[in-house]
């Protein structure tokens, strides 16, 4: 069992993530947008359109403004699209579903995450999971929870819509 964790985590490293940061939109050019992702599928890893687990964690942390209507909440935007995953993706358990999941379920903790700051010199949709910048933040997330875990709650049920009272038109 031991050989085989190893090799687990070994080839673990190998695995890619894919993350092209799109332009922040608002309006009708975010809803053109959402179209086009939600038409090619949304994957944790990426996808098609190169947006996965970073492209949720920037909108939930509100690194990434996309917004409908201009007082929208990113966070919301991420928590409604999470749910379009792949079932096999939201069933299966695995560090980046967890993070999503729990930041979901606490929005308190969100605005205090770490933020993902891409260093990488070469900048490359394709990165490996295993390299050190992602590793580096994904520790930073780890440790934020641990430090937070009295105000986790894992059974809350994501944050619920407020529509506005009124509508610029």
């Amino acid at each position: 069992a031991f050989v085989q964790n190893d090799v687990k985590s070994f080839l673990s490293k190998f695995a890619t993530l894919s993350y092209s940061r799109p332009e922040e939109h608002v309006g009708a050019a975010a809803v053109t947008f959402l179209n086009s992702i939600i038409d090619h599928g949304l994957e944790l890893r990426g996808g098609k359109d190169s947006l996965g687990f970073l492209f949720f964690y920037e909108l939930m942390t509100d690194s990434l403004r996309l917004r409908v209507l201009t007082d929208d909440k990113p966070f919301l935007l991420a928590s409604i699209l999470l749910r379009m995953l792949p079932q096999p993706e939201l069933n299966t358990p695995g560090e980046l579903i967890s993070i999503l999941r729990i930041t979901a379920m606490n929005p308190q903790l969100a605005p205090g995450l770490p933020t993902y700051e891409d260093k990488r010199k070469v900048k490359m949709s394709t990165m490996f999971a295993g390299l050190s910048g992602i590793q580096k933040h994904l520790k930073a997330v780890s440790e934020f929870f641990v430090k937070n875990q009295a105000t986790i709650r894992l059974d809350a049920a994501p944050m619920g819509y407020t529509p506005p009272k009124t509508l610029a038109v």
